[in-house]
């Protein structure tokens, strides 16, 4: 996950980190890197685009919630 403060945005930093970081997990040995991204944020999956990630599928969170009891517990 990659997370930039809000002071820090527009830096640059999560552009050269991700590459970065990237490329170290290939050169020690992994087959794939796997990228969770929101779909919604148009900017950054271009730069993921951009540096060879493919969208290869989209996923959903589902969140349960336990619906609360009307009767008083005792």
């Amino acid at each position: 996950m990659i997370y930039t403060p809000p002071e820090y945005s527009w830096r640059g930093y999560g552009k050269t980190l991700t590459p970065a970081l990237t490329q170290r997990l290939l050169e020690a040995g992994q087959c794939h890197c796997w990228l969770y991204a929101d779909k919604k944020n148009v900017l950054t999956n271009q730069m993921y685009q951009a540096i060879g990630y493919e969208l290869i599928r989209e996923s959903q969170d589902y969140q349960f919630i336990t619906p609360t009891s009307d009767k008083p517990s005792r």
